[in-house]
C-alpha cells in the first residue's frame, strides 16, 4: 500500500513508474545511461568539442558529453562497477569498434 502510494504521487506529477525487477532495471541501464556515460567520458578523452562544420548529429553528441562530463567520476565508475552487465556492454563496444575497423581496413 505504501509504494501505491508513492507510486501514484509521482504519476500525479508526470512521472512514468515503470516497475521491474532489479537485474531487469541493471540489463536496461547498462544499454542506456552506462553506454551513454561511456560515449561522452570517450568523446571527453578525445578532447572532441565544436568545429565551425558540425552536423546537427555532432551537436547531439556534444550534448550528451556535455552532460555526462557534469556527472561526477566517481558516478562513472561505481557504474561500471557494481552494474552486472558493465563489462559485458563495454565488451561489445570494443568489438563492434574493432569489427568496424576491419571493414574500413
Amino acid at each position: 500500500s505504501r509504494f501505491a502510494k508513492i507510486k501514484k504521487s509521482l504519476q500525479k506529477i508526470g512521472l512514468k513508474v515503470v516497475e521491474m525487477s532489479p537485474l531487469e532495471h541493471d540489463r536496461a541501464i547498462s544499454r542506456s545511461q552506462l553506454f551513454t556515460h561511456l560515449i561522452g567520458r570517450l568523446m571527453e578523452a578525445m578532447n572532441l568539442g565544436p568545429t565551425e562544420i558540425d552536423t546537427l548529429s555532432f551537436q547531439n553528441l556534444l550534448e550528451v558529453k556535455r552532460v555526462v562530463v557534469n556527472d561526477s567520476l566517481d558516478l562513472f565508475i561505481d557504474m561500471n562497477k557494481f552494474n552486472p552487465f558493465a563489462r559485458s556492454i563495454r565488451q561489445e563496444l570494443k568489438q563492434r569498434l574493432i569489427n568496424l575497423g576491419r571493414i574500413l581496413e
